[in-house]
């Protein structure tokens, strides 16, 4: 094939590509743009939006995840406080029946 034919079906390729590209993304961010070189190849791979890039919902429903989470992990922390708590309540009652036993047997001794 002729030089100008592939320029021009790259031309008409391109346009077409940028419009279907403007029509299925109605917001198209481009991050780091300045960092595309433009005398040499590159390989352009899109990533999942950022924070900043989410909706108003997906926010608000993001930051109730997080809230659930803390307060899972503080249900759980508590839980183990209680848990030590009881272990330790235990330890003190055995320790206090102990003492009880010993001093029943000295006032026997006596």
């Amino acid at each position: 094939m002729n030089y100008y034919l592939h320029l021009m079906i790259y031309f008409i390729l391109k346009q077409l590509i940028n419009y279907s590209i403007k029509a299925f993304f109605r917001q198209f961010v481009v991050l780091g743009k300045k960092n595309i070189p433009k005398n040499s190849p590159a390989i352009f791979a899109p990533d999942k939006p950022e924070d900043r890039h989410l909706g108003t919902e997906a926010k608000e429903r993001q930051q109730l995840n997080q809230i659930m989470a803390m307060l899972e992990k503080l249900e759980e922390q508590v839980q183990e406080e209680e848990r030590a708590r009881s272990t330790a309540r235990v330890a003190m009652e055995a320790a206090v029946a102990s003492i009880e036993v010993l001093k029943a047997q000295i006032q026997a001794v006596k």
